[in-house]
């Protein structure tokens, strides 16, 4: 995807995956290749992330595949299955016990990037190595625990005094899942990675709509909100765009005011 003669399938996927080349920033002759595409910006507006203080929007575009409360450890990952959060995020599952899921899954057509769902700070992105099994409704249904075997990144952000994790899963076909300047500016090749590997630590801070970073062809995004922090407005099989509200965030003390 990444050769310059693949730039020439940039019109047959277009076509094929019906993608809205209106909101697109330039025009499909400018990119390289087929990787620069799918990892393509939008033009200026294309999406707005307007809203009250508490209100959660949508990091992506994608559809809602899987959503609910977490109890005993547990996420859906399609019905009758299930994945451990506190392994998906590495954080203590007494954290996130009662806490709330949701599942962003992006299509081979949707726009790539990643976005801040609230303002805030970033205090630590971790990269973990993994396989690659596709994220569609034939990999989540065949695969046992497909989330905790792909690779992913987790970033831990914190807004309103909580913190609250959003988990990059890679797909077929997405060699990597880049996070953009200032936490790292490219990807590891997968084969000099460690299991985990800390991206980023610190405390930056981020506005909301903020790019965190892009994958290539399709993924899934899944945010984790803990006990008594997000109260959500979607359901499974709704479609969203970035910017979207998709819930209001419970626990805003007075400093953030």
């Amino acid at each position: 995807m990444s050769v310059s003669a693949s730039r020439h399938l940039i019109p047959y996927f277009i076509r094929f995956y019906r993608v809205n080349v209106s909101e697109i920033e330039g025009e499909t002759s400018g990119y390289a290749n087929l990787s620069h595409f799918f990892s393509r910006k939008l033009a200026p507006g294309a999406r707005s992330f307007c809203g009250d203080e508490n209100t959660v929007h949508s990091p992506v575009d994608a559809r809602v595949a899987s959503c609910g409360e977490i109890t005993n450890d547990q996420a859906i990952q399609v019905k009758g299955q299930w994945y451990s959060v506190s392994a998906l995020t590495g954080m203590p599952s007494a954290r996130i016990e009662g806490g709330v899921y949701l599942t962003l899954y992006l299509s081979p057509r949707d726009y790539h990037r990643i976005h801040a769902p609230l303002p805030g700070k970033v205090l630590a992105i971790t990269h973990v190595a993994g396989t690659l099994y596709p994220v569609n409704r034939c990999g989540v249904r065949s695969v046992h625990k497909l989330f905790l075997r792909n690779e992913r990144t987790i970033t831990t952000c914190q807004f309103a005094n909580s913190t609250y994790h959003l988990v990059c899963v890679g797909a077929f076909g997405v060699g990597s899942i880049r996070v953009t300047a200032p936490f790292i500016a490219h990807a590891y090749p997968r084969r000099r990675r460690a299991k985990f590997h800390t991206l980023f630590c610190g405390s930056h801070e981020i506005e909301r709509g903020e790019e965190l970073g892009y994958f290539s062809l399709g993924s899934t995004v899944v945010l984790i909100f803990e006990k008594n922090q997000f109260e959500r407005t979607v359901v499974e099989g709704d479609d969203v765009k970035a910017g979207d509200s998709i819930g209001r965030f419970l626990t805003l003390s007075k400093s953030s005011r």
